[in-house]
């Protein structure tokens, strides 16, 4: 969302309608252009990825300065899990990839998406699976701390799909090439649909 801004006033004649779902998307019957989608790009359309996906754990600072020890995976089977419902196999390919599977991943807290995860986290209710690129600025801030250093890569991340209905339109080609060059710079990217008008 704060990157928006900038194609806003480089191409105000255009209205961007943004929406958060994690429904499939219905090209077919909608006027949506496209849409960003977490997945490993088996896409029936055109799809465009748009970065790499790094995980590593993340809380909140208080939460790490506590009395229980955060210094590799094996601390994580004492910690309050943060579990994104939106990316629910995360803490498996996390924990699988750090060599470390003895913690209980039917426990801890539960939400809708990992946005409010993140936040779960900044509050001190637990550990939650941060995507690099999402987190990097609340790393910055303070507001998060990854205490335990070891990025693992996820084949799970975000790709742009433009609607065939709508490939070759003006608007949606000078979005869509924002985006990419967009994500390419900043190795970041953006959730939800998109429809240009």
């Amino acid at each position: 969302m704060p990157r928006l801004s900038r194609f806003q006033k480089q191409n105000p004649e255009i209205d961007v309608r943004l929406t958060a779902s994690l429904k499939p998307v219905d090209f077919n019957n909608s006027d949506v252009h496209g849409a960003v989608r977490a997945g490993s790009g088996e896409w029936p359309v055109r799809a465009d990825k748009l970065c790499e996906t790094y995980l590593v754990p993340v809380c909140s600072p208080s939460y790490a300065a506590s009395d229980l020890p955060l210094r590799g995976p094996e601390d994580l089977d004492k910690a309050t899990l943060l579990h994104s419902l939106g990316r629910p196999n995360d803490w498996l390919v996390w924990l699988d990839g750090a060599g470390f599977l003895n913690v209980d991943l039917e426990t801890g807290h539960r939400f809708a998406s990992s946005s409010m995860a993140y936040q779960a986290a900044q509050c001190g209710l637990g550990v939650a699976l941060g995507q690099r690129f999402l987190i990097e600025d609340d790393l910055r801030a303070g507001l998060l701390v990854a205490p335990i250093e070891v990025p693992i890569y996820s084949d799970e991340t975000y790709y742009f799909l433009s609607s065939p209905r709508y490939a070759g339109v003006p608007i949606l080609e000078l979005f869509r090439a924002w985006l990419i060059a967009e994500a390419q710079a900043t190795n970041g990217a953006f959730g939800g649909s998109a429809s240009v008008k």
